[in-house]
């Protein structure tokens, strides 16, 4: 997890630490900000930006990507991105930050292609995802016996469902049994 972390610090929107809490364990990192970088950067892990209050917009390969409130922007490595200035003063966040070898795994079970390379489109924050993240930051702030296996557990849950909607969105897919319209 060190490691792990210490690749990650220099990227974190908010290196102080002033308006940000970080809750790690060993392939996932999700950071709660409410800072806001202005800065053109790239992080060398795969992450997910979610917009929670007054979204932003991004700016990735000369595209405006309008983000909404509730949304998640998928991010590669080494994909520099900026946040765009428009005066937004009551900003918050999360970023899933997941180690690469991780992800890859995940995308190799659910694909069979460990070449994960993330769409940039927008989708929704499913309200299974939302309570993920929720639970993970509980688990992380309460360090109860069993603490690191929970985080683990959480961590496969969030990849599997972020890797599923960010390209299938089967959040929202509903199967109905064969004869039914």
């Amino acid at each position: 997890m060190e490691d792990f972390l210490l690749a990650l610090k220099p990227t974190f929107p908010d290196v102080q630490m002033n308006k940000s809490q970080v809750y790690p364990c060993t392939n996932l990192a999700v950071i709660e900000t409410s800072y806001i970088m202005l800065e053109e950067c790239a992080c060398n892990q795969f992450h997910y930006i979610i917009s929670m209050k007054q979204s932003p917009l991004v700016r990735m390969e000369n595209k405006l990507h309008i983000l909404k409130e509730k949304n998640v922007f998928p991010c590669n490595p080494m994909q520099s991105h900026r946040i765009e200035d428009t005066g937004t003063i009551d900003f918050k966040a999360f970023i899933l930050y997941f180690e690469n070898t991780f992800l890859e795994t995940m995308a190799e079970e659910l694909f069979g292609n460990r070449n994960l390379v993330l769409k940039n489109n927008c989708f929704e924050l499913s309200p299974e995802l939302r309570e993920l993240i929720y639970i993970y930051i509980r688990e992380c702030r309460a360090k109860q016996p069993g603490c690191s296996m929970m985080l683990e557990s959480l961590s496969v849950q969030a990849a599997i469902l972020l890797l599923r909607e960010s390209y299938h969105n089967l959040s929202f897919f509903i199967l109905l049994p064969s004869g039914i319209p």
